[in-house]
């Protein structure tokens, strides 16, 4: 990383460039910081109001609960139901929610690799939750939340 003075009339500010630039110290910043170095980047910076900061930390609400295809109990699940579920909520473009829905699986392993300790049942499956608006048991609370009920099990 390369940094300059720059200077406009009374004002001096240090100007930094680098190759990659994540903005957000939450779950996702710190997985595509650590998914670029896996990838040999080593020119990143990370930019946050709070390196322990981040959505998924910070907040009382489903914001601390994690989305993934369903990885327990006997119910059917899949990428395209679970990006029309996304997509029904009219939240998410049809392209994204079908990326995210696809993907879910995945960074959800990675965050699971690095030590997040998810619910489990005694089968070792990844327990799930319905949410109000989600057909499926696919939301898992984020270990440091507190949930203002105990998901269920099943």
């Amino acid at each position: 990383m390369e940094h300059e003075i720059f200077k406009a009339g009374a004002y001096t500010a240090k100007v930094y460039r680098c190759n990659t630039a994540v903005v957000g110290s939450g779950a996702a910043g710190f997985n595509a910081a650590d998914r670029l170095w896996q990838f040999g980047q080593r020119d990143i910076v990370l930019v946050t109001e709070n390196r322990a900061g981040g959505t998924s930390r910070n907040t009382g609400s489903d914001k601390q609960t994690y989305y993934k295809l369903t990885l327990s109990g006997g119910d059917p699940d899949s990428v395209r139901e679970m990006a029309d579920t996304l997509f029904a909520g009219r939240c998410v473009d049809g392209d994204i929610a079908l990326c995210e829905a696809a993907l879910s699986t995945q960074c959800f392993l990675k965050l699971v690799e690095l030590g997040v300790p998810f619910p489990r049942n005694r089968y070792g499956e990844y327990i799930g939750y319905k949410t109000d608006h989600d057909p499926r048991r696919r939301a898992v609370i984020l270990p440091c939340a507190r949930p203002r009920s105990r998901p269920s099990a099943s």
